[in-house]
This record gives structure tokens, C-alpha cells and sequence, in this order.
């Protein structure tokens, strides 16, 4: 009854109460390593979906080495929600190191989805931490390879995004960070972002802007005004058919007129 409340939206205390009364009755029954370390599995489910992360970490750690005897299947869920509970107390590290060993379990597996979901939320856990950026490059490249083996095209370029954008942020914020180097990773994020349309123009105007200006402080300023030009053309026939389009349209014709 605990798993299937859990499965409702809004239902998630009621679960908690009932998977926690379960977890006492197997154990009074002498089943606490098995059905009573699984119903502890809904139930720090259910406290994650209740603002209770802290008490659903607790719990969860503790029945975490009987769920690793009960197969991958449950060991890859366990590990995966332990890492979102430590995640949503801010503990990026630690859920990191929970989805790459989740990932390790699932590696066997035919399909590659699930283990491209898991690297992937270990780059973004990885990526804010100090000294641990190589990992987190690593971890989404590794996201890339796998979406792209199950074919998920959106998955893919995301990856990709997201392993563009940590080089790039490696090199805005270090004081030996290459113009060069710089300009070929916002082309590189700008083409990855080009296939989802209207929807991601934000972001593709951002990096356009960021190539502009680099080049413009490195001299290049001819350079510079040719890549947003670039961009400009590429929004008119888009500005015809979406209003975002449009308006960033007028905007980036302004910021080309008074370039450099």
C-alpha cells in the first residue's frame, strides 16, 4: 500500500506513515534485511517528497547495504535516491559519488538510458565543485556516449551543452583562460543548441554575444561583428513565425549597429 501512495501526488505523508509501520512489523517479524529494508526504501522516498530529506538520508543509509543484496535493480534505486536526498541538502559531492556507483551497478544493462541519466546528474552534482571539474567533463561526456548509443538525441546534445559550458565557465574564471579557446567553445555550445529552435535562443544568443565580444577585445573586432551578423540573418526568416525570435531580433540588430 506504501509504494502505491507514493506513486500519487499529495499522497507522499500518508506513504511515509504506512511504509514506516511496514519497516516495524517486518522487523518484529524478523524480516528487516529483506521486505523491511524495502519498505525503508518507499519510505525515504516518501520523506524526500515531503521536505524531509534529512531524516529520508538517514534512513535510507542505514538499509542501504541489505538493499545492495537484493539485486541491481533495487541497489541502482537505492543509490539513485540516496544521491537526490543528498543533493537536495546540498551534499553535491557525496550524491555524486551515489549516482556514479549507481551507473557501475546499471552497467551491465542492455539499454543505456538509465545509465546516461545517472552520469549525467553526477556531472551537474560535480560541476559546482571546486577542483573536481575534470570529473564532472568526464561524467557528462560519458552521459553524451551513452544517450547517443540509446539514440536520444535531446539527452545527447544536452550532455554536450553541459560539458561545453563547464569548460567554458573553467575558462571565463581562471586568469590563464585563452581567448582562443574561449571562442571555440561558444561556437561549439551555440551549434549543439541550434537544433532545438526558438526554444534554447536565450542561451544561443548569449554565446554568440560572448564570441562578439571576445573577439573584439582581442582586436578582432571584424571577426566579431561577423559572427553576430551571422546570427542576426539566421533570426530573421525565424522572427516571421515566433515573437521571441522577433524581439531578440530587434535587440541583437541594435548591438550590431553600434559594434565596436
Amino acid at each position: 500500500m506504501a509504494e502505491a501512495l507514493y506513486q500519487q501526488d499529495g499522497k507522499e505523508p500518508e506513504a511515509a506513515t504506512h511504509a514506516l509501520e511496514a519497516a516495524h512489523w517486518y522487523d518484529a517479524a524478523g524480516e528487516g534485511a529483506g521486505a523491511g529494508a524495502y519498505a525503508r526504501l518507499i519510505l525515504a522516498q516518501a520523506y524526500g517528497a515531503s521536505d524531509r530529506a534529512a531524516e529520508g538520508a538517514e534512513i535510507l543509509e542505514s538499509a542501504l547495504p541489505d538493499l545492495l543484496a537484493h539485486g541491481d535493480e533495487q541497489a541502482v534505486r537505492a543509490r539513485d535516491t540516496l544521491g537526490r536526498l543528498l543533493r537536495e541538502l546540498g551534499e553535491e559531492k557525496a550524491a555524486a559519488e551515489q549516482y556514479l556507483l549507481a551507473a557501475e551497478i546499471a552497467d551491465g544493462w542492455d539499454h543505456p538510458a538509465p545509465k546516461a541519466r545517472l552520469a549525467m546528474l553526477a556531472g551537474e552534482c560535480l560541476a559546482g565543485q571546486e577542483g573536481l571539474e575534470v570529473q564532472a567533463e568526464q561524467a557528462y561526456l560519458r552521459a553524451a556516449e551513452l544517450w547517443q548509443q540509446a539514440g536520444e538525441t535531446f539527452g545527447y546534445v544536452r550532455a554536450l551543452r553541459a560539458r561545453t559550458w563547464s569548460q567554458l565557465s573553467q575558462l571565463l574564471y581562471s586568469e590563464d583562460g585563452q581567448g582562443d579557446e574561449v571562442v571555440e567553445l561558444s561556437v561549439r555550445a551555440s551549434e549543439a543548441l541550434r537544433e532545438f529552435g526558438p526554444d534554447e535562443l536565450g542561451e544561443r544568443a548569449s554565446c554568440v554575444l560572448r564570441v562578439a565580444w571576445t573577439e573584439q577585445g582581442r582586436g578582432r573586432k571584424d571577426e566579431g561583428r561577423a559572427a553576430l551578423a551571422a546570427f542576426v540573418e539566421e533570426l530573421r526568416p525565424m522572427a516571421q513565425e515566433s515573437e521571441t525570435a522577433a524581439d531578440m531580433l530587434e535587440g541583437l540588430e541594435k548591438r550590431l549597429k553600434h559594434f565596436g
